[in-house]
């Protein structure tokens, strides 16, 4: 009477487990924390003063520099079409765009910053936005 107790018990509890294992065989793989910080994300969309382009920062992660870095990209907002605008050792952000749309301004902490500035502090610069 006891092993019958026991094999019911234990069919009660292994059913549930043996029918998620079949539900999520065929499903994919959830991804790996290195995985999901790989991901490319985009952060604070600004767009020009004409509507027709949208720059914004792509977060990617810096493994050796055990950071977190963004860089602008800038999209055609009728066709899709984007390329990167930056490309530093360290973070470029906070993009903003001339009155005009000819120029997008943004901080950016390079370490090859021009002589005389302080070391690892954020500077203004600016890009041409064609």
């Amino acid at each position: 009477m006891r092993t019958i107790r026991y094999a019911a018990m234990a069919v009660v509890i292994l059913s549930p487990l043996a029918a998620a294992g079949q539900s999520s065989a065929g499903a994919p793989a959830a991804p790996t924390i290195d995985q999901s910080l790989e991901w490319k994300n985009p952060y604070n969309p600004q767009v020009s003063p004409d509507g027709r382009r949208i720059v914004n920062e792509v977060q990617r992660t810096n493994w050796e520099g055990n950071a977190f870095e963004r860089e602008l990209w800038i999209a055609d907002a009728a066709t899709g079409e984007r390329h990167q605008l930056t490309q530093a050792k360290k973070s470029s952000s906070n993009a903003a765009w001339s009155r005009d749309g000819k120029w997008i301004a943004f901080l950016s902490d390079r370490p090859e910053q021009l002589s005389g500035s302080p070391a690892d502090k954020k500077q203004i610069y600016v890009i041409a936005a064609d």
